[in-house]
């Protein structure tokens, strides 16, 4: 039962599972920015996963409950790695009241959100939760033309080149309807997310294999489908070639 002095929208997590280890507490923010580039230091065989439908199912308990959860993760993480166990993870779910998720949709969180060691990457869960969630919706993009948009990026981010242009002109209904599911996030997100492919463009030729592009979606917390993936890869390299112009990916979704 809720204490009285509880707050209403607080829940509970008597869990016991206090230990007598401690390390020192690091701010959300920094942990986040360390996690990103441990995820961005390997490319990820693993597949896109789309739980957009189990995070709405989450959405509002985790936004009054996530310094809960962030505390439990600490005390379970003994060697501030990021992570905790499967196992950890199910428990604290199983605290939350009034949610309810099938065995399938926390099989979905779990590979959405499973770090390369096989444990659960909190540290990536509460960017998203907590970050992420807070700006969806909101477009960031002035209103200005795309071109003085990208301009005061840097340089050379606004020279289109005439394969975008047609591709632009010739987009499926399939790849319509991933741009415009990427759309938001990439909004918000482009910046970072051309910072982070240009580390691994050793050429300067605003190009990255298709794996680097997978990598950094799956470290933005994309709700992307394997099949939407291909779709859009597949439009972007038209050629088969195995890379990517992320110039004219970031083109494409946000003209």
């Amino acid at each position: 039962m809720m204490e009285p002095s509880q707050k209403p929208e607080e829940i509970s997590l008597n869990l016991n599972l206090k230990s007598s280890r401690s390390r020192p507490k690091s701010a959300l923010s920094s942990a986040v920015h360390r996690t990103t580039e441990r995820h961005l230091n390997y490319l990820t065989t693993r597949n896109l996963v789309d739980a957009d439908d189990v995070e709405t199912k989450l959405q509002m308990k985790m936004k009054k409950n996530w310094k809960s959860f962030q505390k439990f993760c600490r005390t379970m993480d003994y060697e501030n790695s990021g992570t905790i166990s499967v196992h950890q993870f199910t428990k604290f779910l199983d605290k939350i009241a009034a949610v309810e998720l099938t065995d399938d949709e926390v099989s979905i969180l779990v590979s959405k959100f499973m770090a390369e060691n096989q444990r659960f990457d909190y540290h990536r869960f509460l960017k998203h939760f907590v970050i992420s969630k807070e700006i969806e919706g909101v477009t960031t993009r002035p209103k200005t033309s795309m071109d003085h948009r990208f301009s005061r990026d840097e340089e050379g981010f606004n020279e289109v080149s005439p394969v975008a242009v047609g591709r632009q002109q010739l987009l499926s209904s399939e790849v319509q309807n991933v741009i415009e599911k990427l759309r938001p996030k990439v909004e918000s997100d482009w910046k970072t997310m051309r910072r982070e492919l240009k580390r691994h463009d050793k050429k300067n030729s605003a190009k990255v294999h298709v794996d680097v592009l997978k990598q950094v979606f799956f470290s933005h917390n994309f709700n992307l489908s394997e099949e939407e993936f291909f779709h859009l890869v597949s439009h972007c390299d038209g050629k088969m070639s195995g890379m990517i112009n992320y110039n004219d990916l970031f083109r494409i979704i946000l003209k």
